[in-house]
């Protein structure tokens, strides 16, 4: 059975990227992937090395599309990128990867399962591929980056990690 499939948007990459955890990300049992259109806009340039350390690129047809077209209407302050990421999410049964709050709302109004920046940061602990302090550090460099989470709730989650 293959792993487990969550479709990325680039936000949390680049959270992760900031503290450089990318390339562990992609040793745990799980299938990252994103739409093609996606990676071509906001990730092959600075992140090329991506689908080498494992992110799948996808395509999508027709069916997706037209799910972008009505989330772009219902949803007109988000972004093309960002719901293309939910559609193909939701095309595949896999659940989103992100850590755009205002995706997550959007994804959780559409009854997509969604994971976050602190999923993942909980996983690579429990997968024991980063400890704890490891993990502790990267939020610390994350925050002083200037990215986004509820740091406490962060916090927390990884030190109750197993």
């Amino acid at each position: 059975m293959p792993p487990p499939l969550l479709i990325s948007d680039s936000n949390i990459l680049i959270d992760l990227d900031c503290c450089g955890l990318l390339p562990k990300v992609f040793k745990l049992p799980f299938q990252i992937a994103v739409p093609d259109v996606l990676y071509l806009e906001e990730l092959s340039e600075k992140h090329a090395e991506l689908p080498a350390l494992g992110l799948k690129v996808l395509q999508f047809g027709p069916n997706v599309t037209s799910d972008i077209m009505r989330m772009r209407r219902q949803y007109p302050a988000s972004g093309f990128l960002d719901l293309t990421a939910l559609a193909v999410a939701r095309s595949l049964g896999a659940d989103l990867l992100t850590g755009d709050k205002q995706l997550r709302k959007i994804a959780e109004a559409e009854q997509q399962r969604v994971r976050g920046t602190i999923w993942v940061m909980t996983a690579l602990v429990e997968h024991k591929v980063l400890s704890r302090r490891h993990a502790v550090d990267a939020l610390e460099v994350m925050k002083s980056s200037g990215r986004r989470l509820p740091w406490k709730k962060a916090r927390r989650a990884i030190e109750e990690a197993r």
